[in-house]
């Protein structure tokens, strides 16, 4: 199922509106990190989709996309939301919308939309137009030099600023013969703490889901499993042999709680229907060690930034 898009002027507005904060009361995120990432994610407070959470069947098109419908939220209170509907209601997200909005109504802007420059080595246009031409391309090396070479485009999906340490990364388990050994495709740390982030990538065309299981449940494909797998022995790995790693590193890379996150699959290319999504959704937000972000997602997560922040919009 093709996702509708929100229109820039409506992504530009709802920035403004939250004054560069999660409205979710008492985060106050700043989400323009250091002038150049931005953590920010659009939220439906009623979902366009029946699998979604909060979804109300007599809403219009117009409605769903309406900026009164949107709030502005952290990574990780987005994932809070929507895990909880029950707790998190819309008349809930509503008052959260209203009540930040309504501290910001007459201040004055403290950061300006056309100064905010993302450092990427491409420019945003040609990142997403590269993107598009590839968006089936299923050669991991391609998508690995990608990143390598615009690490700003991986700090757009964490909560926390991160720092890119290396890539392909050696993180131990050789044999005796020097044979074998777990290669990471990316290791980050925090900024705040230095704490390691464990990023390994598949591409757009990993398949998400497997074979209908019982009723309108999906079983998760065996890549996604098997990679889900393969990142928990990674950060095992490094663990074990974090002194060894770090002797002598002036990284400053530490070990208190990797994180683990896994960039495979698009749910738009797999054109999951709304059971595929709801399993798919299920089985993500039960994850407590590794976190899932599609290629769809991180797309649309960079046009949000680029529709943000272009110049010359008419629009700001």
């Amino acid at each position: 199922m093709k996702r509708l898009l929100i229109n820039n002027k409506a992504k530009k507005d709802l920035f403004v509106k939250s004054g560069n904060r999660c409205a979710f009361p008492d985060c106050q995120q700043e989400l323009l990190v250091n002038g150049n990432t931005f953590l920010g994610e659009i939220v439906h407070i009623e979902s366009y989709s029946p699998a979604g959470p909060r979804y109300n069947p007599t809403n219009s098109v117009n409605e769903i996309f309406n900026i009164s419908n949107l709030i502005l939220l952290c990574p990780n209170h987005h994932r809070i939301i929507d895990a909880s509907p029950e707790i998190y209601t819309i008349e809930k997200l509503k008052r959260f919308k209203e009540g930040n909005e309504s501290i910001f109504e007459n201040k004055p802007r403290k950061f300006e939309l056309k100064k905010a420059e993302i450092n990427f080595e491409l420019n945003h246009q040609e990142l997403l137009d590269l993107w598009q031409e590839n968006e089936l391309n299923d050669d991991e090396e391609f998508w690995q030099k990608l990143f390598c070479s615009n690490p700003a485009i991986l700090s757009h999906i964490l909560i926390n600023p991160i720092i890119k340490v290396d890539d392909k990364s050696y993180l131990g388990g050789k044999s005796f013969d020097n044979k074998g050994g777990n290669i990471i495709d990316f290791l980050f740390k925090q900024k705040q703490n230095s704490d390691a982030i464990l990023i390994e990538i598949k591409t757009p065309k990993t398949r998400l889901l497997g074979q209908k299981y019982r009723g309108n449940s999906y079983s998760i494909s065996s890549d996604i499993s098997g990679s889900i797998v393969q990142l928990l022995n990674y950060k095992n790995e490094f663990q074990r042999n974090y002194y060894a790693l770090t002797d002598g590193s002036e990284n400053g890379l530490k070990s208190f709680h990797p994180k683990c996150l896994l960039i495979a699959g698009s749910r738009e290319m797999e054109e999951m229907d709304d059971n595929q999504n709801r399993s798919f959704g299920i089985f993500r937000n039960s994850l407590k060690d590794v976190e899932i972000i599609t290629y769809d997602e991180l797309y649309e997560k960079i046009k949000d930034v680029y529709d943000i922040f272009k110049k010359n919009d008419n629009n700001v």
